[in-house]
């Protein structure tokens, strides 16, 4: 079992653009892209779409696919976009329900059944969780990435995804 250096910084993508041309540029597939490029976009807010990696098969040399595929979606209906390389969350991926019992254990809040985004407070951190399947991934901001490690534990604190 993996212990606290199990957490890392999550390289990506950050993509800001007018809410409304984020929303079009999802309906229309910008989704479906990123999905064929190993990388999923997370809304960080209406304007903010981060886009980080599904997997270990994601290499940082498909950035440039990355960053081509987010102008070409967004930047014809936004011309003041900004896509920048983001390094700002560290995170540790495991269970999605040993997640779950560290959000219930350490919040006041529970994680929803099913695949999603969800941002709070738990164990007194900010943290963005996304849930797929079996397999979830808890991000914090990288200057604390070692307040998650010392609260998931010695052990990790999250099993691998079965």
């Amino acid at each position: 079992m993996p212990g606290p250096e199990a957490v890392a910084v999550q390289r990506g993508l950050r993509a800001m653009a007018s809410p409304a041309v984020i929303d079009a540029a999802l309906a229309a597939g910008l989704g479906d892209t990123l999905d064929e490029l190993g990388a999923e976009p997370l809304r960080l807010a209406p304007d903010d779409l981060l886009v980080l990696s599904t997997g270990n098969g994601w290499h940082w040399g498909s950035h440039d696919e990355l960053r081509a595929a987010l102008e070409d979606a967004l930047l014809p209906g936004d011309p003041h976009l900004l896509v920048d390389e983001e390094a700002g969350f560290a995170g540790r991926g495991g269970n999605a329900e040993a997640v779950r019992r560290w959000v219930a254990a350490n919040a006041d809040w529970l994680l929803p059944d099913g695949d999603g985004f969800h941002q709070g407070q738990v164990a007194g951190l900010p943290v963005k969780i996304r849930v797929q399947a079996s397999w979830a991934m808890v991000l914090v901001p990288t200057p604390i990435a070692h307040e998650l490690a010392e609260r998931l534990g010695p052990d990790g604190g999250l099993e691998r995804p079965a």
